[in-house]
């Protein structure tokens, strides 16, 4: 087999990339960005995370390869090893939008709220999102990502709003009066929940709670 260049060929929507190739032959070089990094898996185990830079598959170079090299020459075989490529780049482009059902108590109504905003994200820790979120696919995109956290900005804003009407501090149909608390109550929420998927949470904004449908019962 012939000795390859392997690098990221994903473009600006892709966070999570995997080089199509699963046999490697020694002496191929990984090339990494300095925004990414690049994770070498064999069978389905994490073997290294690797830097930006340039990085030679051979012997004593890379720590956790000396076995499956050793294995690879004495079969006479090349190495079969799965390679992902992640962007580590904070980016905004997480917009997000909701619709939540929400009581309000004072009417007995069930009233449908809908809101939006954007948030700020970066992938702090590859090898989770990978394992736990990627799994066996071959890439992730943005929209994927903003798809899969969707349901957890619905609960924590959900919960938030319930919590306040139920306190009576916040009344169904000024609900847009508490942007900036929401947005900081719920990224706290949200911050630990993403951090279980290798991402940190920078920022997070709401930008807009609003009761939505055309029943003149859900107009103030």
């Amino acid at each position: 087999m012939a000795i390859l260049t392997i690098e990221s060929i994903a473009t600006k929507d892709y966070l999570v990339w995997r080089f199509p190739k699963r046999e490697i032959t020694i002496g191929s070089q990984i090339i990494v960005n300095e925004s990414e990094e690049a994770l070498l898996f064999e069978n389905g185990q994490l073997v290294h995370i690797l830097k930006g830079g340039r990085h030679i598959i051979e012997s004593g170079n890379i720590p956790g390869l000396d076995g499956i090299i050793r294995r690879s020459l004495g079969n006479n075989s090349p190495l079969k090893i799965d390679i992902w490529f992640v962007s580590k780049t904070s980016s905004t482009d997480y917009k997000w939008g909701v619709q939540l059902r929400v009581k309000d108590p004072v009417n007995q109504l069930i009233v449908p709220v809908g809101s939006y905003g954007s948030m700020l994200l970066r992938i702090e820790d590859p090898a989770s999102l990978v394992i736990q979120v990627v799994g066996k696919g071959m890439l992730m995109k943005k929209q994927e990502l903003r798809d899969f956290l969707a349901p957890n900005i619905e609960r924590s804003l959900k919960d938030y709003i319930a919590e306040r009407i139920k306190q009576g501090t916040l009344d169904i149909f000024n609900i847009d009066s508490a942007l900036e608390e929401a947005s900081s109550h719920v990224k706290k929420t949200l911050t630990n929940n993403f951090e279980r998927f290798g991402l940190k949470l920078i920022d997070f904004f709401i930008q807009g709670i609003e009761v939505i449908g055309d029943n003149p019962e859900y107009i103030k």
